[in-house]
């Protein structure tokens, strides 16, 4: 278990809301519409409301295992500039499920897929857990359904998981992502980040992603035996 994350950390998950949505009798994009629209006026307690009906309807049916998470720090350029100032990046949801190696997020059947981004800190899962200071840990293989995006992380010298990134490119182009999982929380209105669409298919597949990774986890590891 992990116990030395900083409690204002910012996590952030994405996730497929195609199930959930269905069960409100609203479609993504009216869901969508009370979220942006709440977003750019908090005091709209209409929107508000549908918004916390569906989350409270979608946290009764979750499945209460761990949930995994990375770090806003480790993907905020996909949202910001080098200076930190916010853009516009219609494709950001694409480029997410990608570095998060989320390949099981593809539409292949041409149907985009509907996303939400929760971004919330350290401090948030403490609070929903405040008898417990273990809340976080490696990712193992049985802490979600078997999946060949997942790739095990080496548990000693490694302090977070590593996703399998799914993005575009040659091996010198790929990137190591941070990922834990962390205590079952309940979502909350105030944890959504953005909204937005999966159109396309992950830039690189589950093996040749998988041979990189693995390749990277060995240079790693030699390097760390050497010094």
């Amino acid at each position: 278990m992990l116990t030395n994350i900083d409690k204002d950390q910012y996590l952030v998950r994405l996730e497929d809301i195609s199930n959930p949505v269905n069960r409100t009798g609203h479609s993504a994009n009216e869901m969508f519409v009370y979220i942006n629209n709440f977003h750019k006026n908090p005091g709209n307690n209409a929107a508000k409301d549908i918004i916390e009906k569906f989350l409270t309807n979608w946290n009764r049916i979750r499945d209460f295992r761990p949930i995994f998470a990375g770090f806003w720090g480790e993907v905020k350029d996909i949202f910001t500039d080098l200076k930190g100032n916010d853009i516009v990046n219609d494709d950001w949801a694409n480029k997410l499920r990608d570095r998060f190696g989320l390949g099981h997020y593809d539409p292949m059947n041409g149907e985009p897929i509907p996303v939400l981004l929760l971004r919330y800190r350290v401090s948030d899962i403490l609070d929903v857990n405040p008898e417990e200071t273990k809340i976080a840990a490696v990712p193992t293989i049985l802490d979600s359904k078997l999946s060949p995006f997942f790739f095990p992380t080496p548990q000693n010298g490694w302090n977070q998981g590593q996703s399998l990134d799914l993005s575009a490119g040659n091996e010198n182009d790929y990137s190591l992502n941070c990922e834990i999982v962390h205590k079952f929380i309940p979502y909350q209105a105030s944890y959504i980040y953005d909204v937005g669409w999966i159109t396309k298919s992950p830039g690189k597949t589950c093996e040749k992603a998988r041979k990189i990774h693995l390749q990277y986890l060995q240079d790693d590891f030699i390097y760390s035996m050497e010094i």
